[in-house]
């Protein structure tokens, strides 16, 4: 009778302390979907304090451990399932993300797929969405501490920024609504879909995934993902409405 590897068979692993050796990582083939903002996100996860740990310390990399302190969740990208079932942040509990369901009521997202080209399905505006300011993110911030809570302001300040934008739509003063744009050379990111409780069923959140969409087409992104809860059908509506398809799917899965 056979069952998983042991961990101890787990291949040792290193922490990776800063942007320079982020760099030099020779990153192996990791992920279906995400392997374009692999660095980038092992840079982003470094500048908010967080954790990132790599499978084998040296050579090509087959596992991608990241850590969040703050909001206590953990991404890990690889192949190798004993790798995944092997991540364990620290200090204590967490959700990690993965290609793999590694716990009871891991929670399925599936990965939406489509092309940013000018025969995307048409959309008629109902509200103004313009690129974010430096000046909104105390709006920002209070915005997602409404409606999820605990938040790392850090995340925030990187938009604008060379990789990670945000678009808004403002409803008189109030922020009604946010979503960030990921890019990554050739490859483009929507995710963290906010609407404020207030403004939700107005058309904000499909205002903002389509400006999203013609906002990577005028920069020279021909195809974007989006990974969506499974049990968000406000949003999955959204996406598919924008012209987005189901391409695959992770899971988050809780840990103790």
């Amino acid at each position: 009778m056979s069952g998983p590897s042991p961990v101890a068979s787990v291949p040792e692993e290193r922490i990776v302390h800063d942007d320079r050796e982020v760099d030099a990582l020779v990153l192996g083939d990791l992920s279906d979907f995400f392997n374009p903002f692999l660095r980038h996100f092992a840079r982003e996860a470094l500048r908010c304090g967080g954790e990132v740990r790599v499978v084998p310390p040296s050579g090509t990399v087959v596992g991608l451990y990241l850590y969040h302190p703050v909001e206590r969740e953990g991404s890990v990208f690889t192949r190798d399932r004993r790798i995944a079932a092997a991540f364990r942040p620290s200090p204590g509990e967490a959700a990690v993300y993965a290609d793999f369901d590694l716990a009871p009521g891991a929670e399925p997202f599936t990965i939406f797929g489509g092309s940013t080209s000018e025969g995307t399905p048409p959309h008629r505006y109902s509200h103004a969405v313009r690129l974010a300011a430096p000046s909104d993110r105390p709006a920002m911030t209070q915005l997602f501490r409404e409606v999820y809570g605990e938040v790392d302001a850090r995340w925030i300040d990187s938009a604008p920024g060379s990789r990670e934008f945000a678009l808004v739509v403002s409803v008189g003063p109030e922020l009604a609504g946010v979503g960030w744009v990921t890019l990554a050379d050739t490859a483009g990111r929507l995710h963290s879909l906010t609407v404020h409780p207030r403004y939700r069923r107005t058309g904000v959140g499909s205002d903002l995934v389509h400006a999203r969409v013609a906002w990577l087409r005028e920069n020279g992104v021909p195809e974007a993902i989006s990974e969506i809860d499974d049990r968000n059908v406000a949003s999955r509506r959204i996406a598919e409405a924008g012209g987005f398809v189901p391409r695959g799917r992770i899971f988050r899965s809780p840990r103790s």
